[in-house]
């Protein structure tokens, strides 16, 4: 549920929009889920991605239909004609799939083959299509189903903090491919770390041989080295997740990042008794704000580059 996949975002469903002629199609198949959870967010995704295209009527240029375990999704730059409808409406008969969406599709026409209780896959579309406010759809969802973005490419990540009674009642008596339990245990081991830290180093530091000798001084001291490491830490995690897109390997992106930051780190280090400290400070929050923009454009601009060029 936290693995990244840049595939499903909106600035990737866009790309592969922008990729094709005007009568294109771009294909996505997840899996069913009850309550909806991957159909709904890949619709969503497809709906933002057309919207930022410039399209005003994105149900017109959106098709679905369903087997009893897939939901295929169809996209394209122009309208879908009253031909492309009537061609899916029957090989759908034909295969004996269920549509779920397509321009004016009626109710009646939904949920006869693969039969589930109310219709939930084509409520979920026609309500997320006809929703004025679309963030308020998303939030009324059992599941969270935002569309990803890069900035968020967690496409698999559904939880909400709703489902923790229910997941913790399944726990051991039913299979969750697609629940929280996956993020509920990510939860866990930070916690077992942050105990293991404390058990391991504070406590043994505590009671050692040489005891603090300056409780004041040494909480400072604590404090100071702790928040240094959790900055070093706010840095570090989002440059790996964000090379990650532009090296197309996490391994690649620790590897990268994190070499360059203890590369920095010593060099500043070196360099720290030749320059004032509110100076180095100013330089470093300065830094810090224009990396967003900065490795946007850069990425932008450089992504077609070969990897090796990439790397430095």
């Amino acid at each position: 549920s936290l693995a990244e996949n840049y595939l499903y975002t909106v600035e990737s469903a866009v790309c592969a929009l922008g990729r094709l002629n005007p009568k294109g199609l771009l294909v996505v198949t997840r899996w069913l889920q009850d309550p909806p959870s991957e159909s709904l967010r890949a619709a969503a995704l497809l709906i933002a991605a057309l919207e930022e295209t410039g399209v005003r009527s994105p149900g017109t240029h959106l098709m679905a239909y369903r087997s009893w375990s897939t939901m295929t999704l169809i996209a394209s730059p122009s309208p879908f004609t009253e031909g492309d409808i009537a061609a899916l409406a029957s090989e759908c008969r034909r295969l004996g799939y269920d549509p779920v969406h397509y321009p004016g599709m009626r109710e009646e026409d939904a949920n006869r083959r693969n039969v589930v209780p109310g219709a939930v896959y084509y409520a979920g579309f026609q309500d997320m299509l006809a929703a004025q406010d679309r963030e308020a759809f998303y939030r009324s969802q059992y599941y969270d189903i935002s569309p990803p973005t890069d900035d968020r490419p967690f496409f698999g990540h559904h939880f909400r903090w709703h489902q923790v009674p229910d997941i913790v009642a399944r726990l051991g008596r039913s299979w969750q491919p697609f629940g929280g339990s996956g993020f509920l245990l990510v939860l866990i081991l930070f916690v077992m770390s942050m105990v293991a830290s404390v058990l391991l180093v504070l406590l043994p530091l505590w009671l050692g041989p040489i005891p603090f000798p300056k409780v004041g001084r040494t909480a400072r001291v604590v404090v100071y080295f702790g928040a240094l490491g959790l900055g070093y830490l706010l840095v570090e995690m989002p440059l790996m997740q964000q090379f990650i897109l532009y090296l197309g390997h996490a391994a690649i992106s620790f590897i990268i990042v994190l070499a360059a930051l203890l590369l920095s780190s010593g060099l500043g280090s070196m360099l720290a008794p030749r320059i004032p400290l509110g100076t180095a400070l100013l330089l470093l929050v300065a830094a810090l704000i224009a990396y967003p923009a900065g490795l946007h454009w850069l990425f932008g601009a450089t992504l077609s580059w070969p990897l090796r060029a990439r790397m430095p």
